[in-house]
């Protein structure tokens, strides 16, 4: 076997080295996309929320707390808005710690369909629910 064999070699198993550690990242990468970016679903009642591939939560409206707006910082500034909540899972705190509360919370992306109608709809509800209370 040549030098230049054996150097071949050692590479191949350095790249299948290297490309194990990084496996269990990207085995959680559509976890943590399906917690920061849920699919959700406005009823008469309140909001179900997927959490996790095929776990939906339901959010009543009057457990819905407060929505903020934000940007994100890149080059296309693109708008999200975060739902903050009384209860949905301990992953989903981390995402309210992120705007400075230590709520639960998800993230609405601006990108959706019907976005503008979901936003009213929840600060509509929101505001109702302030009323009665």
């Amino acid at each position: 076997m040549s030098l230049n064999e054996e150097m071949d070699i050692t590479f191949v198993f350095f790249e299948l080295a290297c490309l194990s550690l990084f496996i269990p990242f990207y085995s959680f990468f559509p976890i943590i996309t399906a917690i920061i970016q849920p699919d959700v679903r406005a009823t008469d009642t309140g909001l179900f929320v997927q959490v996790f591939f095929f776990w939906w939560i339901f959010v009543p409206w009057a457990n819905i707390l407060e929505t903020k707006t934000r940007f994100k910082k890149s080059i296309l500034r693109k708008e999200a808005t975060v739902v903050l909540v009384q209860r949905l899972t301990p992953f989903h705190r981390l995402i309210g710690i992120r705007v400075g509360r230590l709520k639960p919370a998800f993230q609405i992306e601006h990108s959706i369909s019907g976005y503008d109608e979901l936003i009213n709809l929840i600060q509509k509800k929101m505001e109702q629910n302030s009323k009665h209370s």
